[in-house]
């Protein structure tokens, strides 16, 4: 009373009405414990301007936030799935003497939630977090030394998405979100470029070991010149007296034959390479170029347009059906 005389302003309020406070639907109005034998007070009535839980050591303040906590859905996965000796958290550490007690928390407006004490429906498919809870090992881990955790790295993640305006979020719900709004486009650039450094870096690759055989070819060309011109020179002692017009003559088909032969392995080998050209555009067709589509949708998402619009993307051939 001495201290609301001293600064009464927002301690001390005279009027007609009650002074404006929170919003109902934000305000718990009490905490209900079921199927507890072991709690002496099983309804706890909760005032719109609590700020605080004072009670002596071993009162049960902890036990309380935690309950409430759990009611609203604000425990971690984690620290349900923690070990009991390795967790301050005082539902985990008592699950074995919890038994079937239940927490019914109820908001000054809406409906009220009933979640098990031991954690076994916590955190279902439709259930989401509806106050904040900083408990003592959060506020342990944010002020230890042992460097950068994620608890602190996710609360300055909050705080900095809180800190953009509205506006400013992209219609993003939390950090995660905006930085995946804002840097996806470069992660996308960021990959294409490292693909292509890989490619020209793997034809680099080969045409350095090409270079390197070139070497051996050369020598190989010069030994198999050298085998040829002692295969002519043997064949010219073969030639008897009066025969060289026939040997003149078999050397002129030989030579014809070999260019025949040369043209037909050119023409087949051109043959193969256009049947080969060809499977590979249609396996472009089919297979390859409706995959980069569908690749390209899934990388955005977010761009609304429609399955025709998207049709204008596929990939076209010149000089073929689609």
């Amino acid at each position: 009373m001495r201290q609301a005389c001293i600064d009464p302003v927002g301690r001390a309020y005279v009027g007609a009405e009650a002074p404006a406070s929170a919003t109902p639907s934000q305000v718990i109005s009490e905490v209900r414990i079921l199927n507890a034998p072991w709690i002496q007070t099983p309804i706890i009535p909760l005032n719109p301007g609590l700020v605080a839980i004072i009670g002596a050591r071993g009162s049960g303040k902890t036990a309380l936030a935690d309950m409430i906590a759990a009611g609203c859905d604000s425990i971690s996965d984690d620290t349900w799935n923690a070990s009991e000796w390795a967790t301050p958290s005082f539902l985990v550490r008592a699950r074995p003497l919890i038994g079937q007690g239940k927490v019914k928390v109820s908001w000054a407006a809406g409906e009220p939630i009933t979640r098990a004490l031991d954690g076994s429906d916590a955190n279902g498919a439709f259930s989401y977090a509806r106050v904040r809870y900083l408990s003592q090992q959060f506020v342990e881990e944010l002020c230890s030394s042992s460097g950068l955790t994620d608890s602190l790295l996710r609360e300055v993640e909050r705080v900095i998405f809180e800190a953009h305006p509205e506006h400013a979020r992209d219609g993003a719900l939390d950090f995660a979100e905006l930085l995946e709004h804002r840097a996806s486009r470069h992660r996308l650039a960021r990959d294409r470029e490292a693909e292509a450094v890989a490619l020209i870096s793997e034809r680099i690759s080969m045409e350095l070991e090409k270079e390197k055989l070139v070497t051996s070819y050369e020598a190989q060309v010069a030994q198999k010149k050298k085998l040829v011109d002692a295969y002519t020179a043997d064949r010219a002692k073969l030639v008897s007296a009066g025969s060289e017009k026939r040997v003149q003559r078999h050397t002129e088909l030989a030579s014809a034959a070999n260019q025949i032969r040369g043209k037909l392995r050119q023409f087949i080998n051109q043959r193969q390479t256009f049947l080969a050209l060809q499977d590979e555009v249609k396996d472009l067709r089919r297979n390859q170029a409706p995959e980069a589509l569908r690749q390209t949708q899934a990388r955005h998402i977010h761009s609304g347009m429609s399955t025709e619009q998207w049709a204008s993307f596929s990939a076209r051939l010149q000089g073929g059906s689609r």
